[in-house]
C-alpha cells in the first residue's frame, strides 16, 4: 500500500527531483524494515541463511542483465551489513524507551520542572543469584538442512538460573562422520576469512529464567553441491556431522558477567583433535553450573 502511494506520486510528480528521491529513500527505507522484521520473527541464528539468500536473488537477477551490476554496494551490502549487526532490543532497554516517552509527553503538556536524572551505573557487577543451583544448558547441537537443502547447525539452549540472558558468547568446533576435526571458513559471507577449526560466536539475544530457546534456523554451512558462491576457495560439499559448542561468556540483563573459567582447557581437549565418535554423539545435554 505504502508503495502504491509513492508509486503514485511519483507518477503526478515526475517531474520533481525531491520526489525522486524521496521514492529511492522510502524503498530503501522499506527494505531494511522488512529485513529487520524477518529477523526479529525467525530469530538472530537466520542471519547468516537469510543473507545468503539475498546474495543468490541478487546473482539470479545479474544472470539476467550481464551488462548491468545490480550488486550495489548502496543497496545489497547496505542491507547485508544491516543484517548481520542486527541487535534485538533488550526488555530493560524497550522499557526505558517506554518510560522515556511516556515522561516526555508529560512534561510537555503539563509543562511542569523537569526533575534531575542520576547518571546510569554501566559499570559491570559480579554474578549474584538467588540460590547455588543455577545453571545454563547446551541441550543439543545437531545438523539440519533448510528447505533449500542448505546445511546448518541448529542449537536449543536453556536458562536456569533466576535472570534474564542478553548475550552469550561460545566456541565452535565441528567433526566429520568418523570424529575426524575439520577446519572450516565458518563466516563464509567474509571472502577474506581463513578457514579454522575454533570459530567464536557473540549472541545477542533473550532468554527468560527457566525457558529454552529453541528457534528456527541455525548457523548455516557451505556446501558446495548446494550453493553457488564463487568467493569460497577450495570449496567442497559439507563434510560437518558433529559439532561441540561450549559456553565462554554470558551476560545478563542487569549487567553482570558470567564467564567460563574451563574453555580453555577444553579447547585443549577437543580443538584439533580426533574424538571418538561416542563421545560426540553423549556430549549433549551440556551443562554449566553458574556458581554465586
Amino acid at each position: 500500500m505504502i508503495k502504491l502511494v509513492m508509486v503514485t506520486a511519483l507518477c503526478v510528480h515526475w517531474f520533481n527531483p525531491f520526489v525522486w528521491l524521496m521514492y529511492v529513500i522510502a524503498n530503501r527505507d522499506i527494505e531494511l524494515s522488512c529485513d529487520e522484521a524477518v529477523v526479529r520473527i525467525f530469530g538472530e541464528n537466520v542471519r547468516l541463511a537469510y543473507a545468503l539468500t539475498l546474495i543468490e536473488l541478487e546473482e539470479r537477477r545479474n544472470r539476467f542483465a550481464p551488462l548491468v551490476n545490480n550488486f550495489s554496494k548502496n543497496a545489497i551490502e547496505e542491507r547485508i551489513q544491516a543484517i548481520m549487526l542486527y541487535k534485538k532490543a533488550s526488555i530493560l532497554t524497550s522499557c526505558i524507551v517506554f518510560i522515556l516517552i511516556i515522561s516526555s509527553v508529560a512534561v510537555f503538556a503539563t509543562s511542569a520542572q523537569v526533575s534531575e536524572l542520576r547518571p546510569f551505573n554501566q559499570e559491570k557487577s559480579k554474578v549474584t543469584l538467588s540460590n547455588n543451583n543455577q545453571s545454563f544448558i547446551f541441550e543439543n547441537v545437531e545438523l539440519s538442512y533448510y528447505d533449500n537443502g542448505h546445511p546448518y547447525l541448529h542449537d536449543v539452549k536453556t536458562n536456569n538460573t533466576d535472570k534474564i540472558i542478553t548475550g552469550i558468547q561460545y566456541g565452535m568446533l565441528s567433526y566429520d562422520e568418523s570424529g575426524g576435526p575439520l577446519k572450516l571458513q565458518w563466516n563464509f559471507l567474509d571472502s577474506s576469512s581463513e578457514s579454522t577449526y575454533e570459530y567464536l560466536v557473540k549472541e545477542e539475544l533473550d532468554i527468560l529464567p527457566q525457558q529454552t530457546y529453541n528457534v528456527k534456523g541455525g548457523w548455516s554451512l557451505y556446501d558446495s553441491e548446494k550453493m553457488d558462491w564463487s568467493e569460497i576457495e577450495n570449496a567442497h560439499p559439507n563434510k560437518v556431522a558433529y559439532a561441540l559448542y561450549q559456553i565462554k561468556e554470558i551476560t545478563f540483563e542487569d549487567g553482570s558477567v558470567w564467564n567460563n573459567s574451563e574453555y580453555s582447557n577444553w579447547l585443549e581437549t577437543y580443538k584439533g583433535k580426533t574424538v571418538e565418535v561416542s563421545v560426540l554423539e553423549s556430549f549433549y545435554p551440556s551443562e554449566y553450573k553458574i556458581m554465586q
